[in-house]
């Protein structure tokens, strides 16, 4: 018998120490749970605790559902057949740490079977590693779409795009109003992805440490990236492998839309390290930038049907 088959999800109504779990006050109801979860995380028992690292076959998370993690444990949906975290407007799901230590965020991992992950108004907050997806050839089967989600205050990543060997591939994946603030790094992109295979419209990256880390090609187009503050956007990819990043279209926020005004385009701005920094590096093209008050303007559907990732304003 494998340690993960001993771990069970309680499914007592049980009282904490008022000391337990930050931000609520003392006599709170908690559910307990730990492994395997169950079909259905019912918003009438929430908010739940876990214990230790949660996994899913198949579970159904109702819209108000909060999820708070102790030290080190993280929600896996490497092996999941069916997940959705249903959240609405005005009631989000919300995956948080419980005050007793950093939490080591949600993994969309690579797995040989058809598998559906739905997250939807969904809040990533306070892990040490908010959502990583890893990419590999087994995940062709794999369709995930991310739905006006939040990733806020994780002290590595926000989310993190790897890839677990090569060729990336995956089913089909959207993310629509993905917003990554107050993070380490806002959106980490991983080695070795190929060109044109990741695609992000409409994400909102700021008050990050770093915006956007490049290791590979990525576009990013018609999105906000401002305030981040060491650099909007690190490059780290080789300038032998793609000359130029295109990260046209996007509002930069105030400060560095003026320094990009005075110099002009393709020239060393201070937010940005690239080419300019490292000649090593590929340069960014922010052509058509802009940085108003009212962002940018809305982009259009598109639907992707070649693998890539998609990312639209709703």
């Amino acid at each position: 018998m494998t340690c993960r088959s001993l771990l069970v999800v309680s499914t007592l109504m049980l009282f904490l120490p008022a000391a337990m779990p930050a931000g609520t006050e003392p006599g709170y109801q908690y559910t307990y749970l730990a492994g395997k979860l169950p079909d259905t995380l019912h918003v009438e028992d929430s908010p739940f605790i876990a214990l230790a690292n949660l996994y899913v076959d198949s579970t159904y998370v109702e819209a108000g559902v909060e999820i708070m993690f102790t030290q080190n444990t993280r929600l896996s949906l490497d092996t999941a057949s069916v997940f959705t975290s249903a959240g609405v407007e005005g009631m989000p799901v919300r995956l948080r740490d419980a005050g007793l230590g950093q939490w080591n965020g949600v993994t969309i991992g690579a797995s040989g079977k058809h598998r559906e992950i739905l997250l939807a108004h969904t809040i990533i907050e306070n892990a040490g590693g908010g959502l990583g997806i890893s990419f590999s050839p087994a995940t062709s089967n794999t369709f995930v779409s991310i739905e006006a989600c939040e990733v806020v205050s994780c002290d590595y990543h926000g989310l993190i795009f790897s890839v677990a060997s090569n060729p990336a591939t995956i089913g089909a994946m959207t993310i629509t109003t993905l917003k990554a603030i107050g993070n380490g790094t806002g959106i980490l992109i991983g080695s070795y992805f190929s060109s044109g295979l990741l695609s992000l419209e409409g994400v909102e990256v700021a008050g990050n440490s770093i915006g956007f880390e490049v290791n590979s090609p990525i576009k990013v187009n018609w999105s906000l990236i401002r305030d981040n503050t060491t650099f909007d956007v690190w490059v780290n990819t080789p300038v032998t492998s793609i000359p130029s990043l295109d990260f046209r279209y996007n509002d930069w926020g105030p400060t560095t839309t003026a320094e990009m005004e005075e110099e002009g385009l393709f020239s060393d701005i201070s937010t940005i390290y690239d080419w300019w920094d490292d000649h090593n590096y590929s340069i960014v093209d922010y052509s058509g930038f802009s940085g108003g008050s009212t962002g940018v303007r809305s982009a259009n559907t598109v639907q992707s049907s070649w693998g890539g990732v998609k990312s639209l304003f709703r």
